[in-house]
């Protein structure tokens, strides 16, 4: 059975702003320190001059200075992989570093210190490993999450990491969890909605997910999460169900890339507004794409990899494919 990756991304809007490092995910996390622009309300999408070395999906994607980390993920032959690509942005220069501690896709990463954690995933079945990994690696396992889950959303805040959604493959979980080191977690909170595959965001201290499948199908809902108290609420809905997106942070805004849609594949772009919970038509991909992984650099995004359709319009290929997103 194959899982979806999650990536998170993250935004600070005015006042505080706490410390956020490191998907995208799936599942790891793109920062985006503050700015002056205005936020923009749509985003120009072209491809890029480069490509990834191989297809990859499902996979965590950590910004690190001027350069992207590309951990695990499924392979052109959709086998989990160990593999570790360091990325340059802006000329595509791509350097093999050092393996995971164990194969894994449908991950989800957060960056504490030095190091990227990423927590379960898949390999035959759903697994609660957690991996630790510092660049050049290589990396090794650190312990466990307390159930298994893959498909699920993790971010780093302060000295802290916090890691919901996914599925313990039986069912959605609730659980919020907390954790310093990767070994010790906490509870700290329940999801009005137990989701996987959700895209995510985080606006200052409130981590929104959206969308993702509960039950079988695609939900409308955004959920917003407190990461100080772990406090969970609806925080409004999308305008159709939404699964296996991806969501990136430019100057601010808030946006959200490709995914399925009724199980067909889309290249939309839609950005969220959390003054007031809207959502709108913000651009359009040059391909349809789910399972891709999102990041953030300054004024530019990044949608690396991913699963374009098939013949029957379902998410089947990994690609090399990347997409460079600038406000339009």
């Amino acid at each position: 059975m194959l899982l979806i990756a999650t990536i998170v991304v993250v935004t600070h809007q005015g006042g505080h702003h706490p410390k956020v490092t490191a998907r995208a995910g799936a599942g790891a996390t793109s920062t985006t320190a503050p700015t002056t622009s205005p936020p923009p309300t749509g985003l120009h999408a072209v491809m890029a001059g480069w490509q990834l070395p191989a297809a990859r999906s499902r996979a965590v994607a950590i910004v690190q200075s001027q350069a992207v980390l590309v951990l695990g993920g499924l392979d052109a032959t959709s086998r989990s992989t160990r593999g570790v690509t360091q990325i340059d942005l802006a000329s595509g220069a791509a350097q093999t570093l050092g393996a995971l501690g164990a194969p894994a896709h449908d991950s989800a990463g957060a960056m504490l210190g030095p190091s990227i954690l990423m927590f379960g995933g898949g390999e035959a079945t759903t697994i609660a490993t957690v991996q630790s990994y510092t660049a050049p690696g290589p990396g090794h396992i650190v312990g466990a999450l307390p159930q298994a889950r893959s498909d699920l959303v993790a971010v780093g805040v302060g000295d802290r990491a916090i890691v919901l959604g996914g599925f313990d493959g039986v069912r959605a979980t609730r659980d919020i969890l907390a954790t310093t080191d990767g070994i010790h977690f906490q509870v700290i909170g329940q999801l009005p909605e137990g989701v996987r595959y959700a895209a995510s965001a985080l606006d200052g201290t409130t981590l929104y997910l959206f969308g993702g499948e509960l039950n079988g199908q695609a939900t409308r809902t955004i959920q917003a999460v407190d990461t100080t108290s772990g406090a969970a609420r609806v925080a409004g809905h999308l305008p159709v169900g939404l699964t296996q997106a991806a969501a990136v942070v430019v100057n601010g805004s808030i946006f959200l890339l490709g995914g399925r849609i009724g199980g067909s594949v889309t290249n939309a772009i839609s950005r969220f507004n959390p003054s007031d919970g809207s959502v709108t038509p913000a651009g359009t991909l040059p391909y349809r794409v789910a399972v891709a992984s999102g990041v953030a650099s300054g004024s530019t995004a990044y949608l690396i990899g991913g699963e374009t359709p098939n013949a029957r319009g379902t998410a089947a290929n990994p690609t090399t494919s990347v997409v460079v997103l600038t406000p339009a």
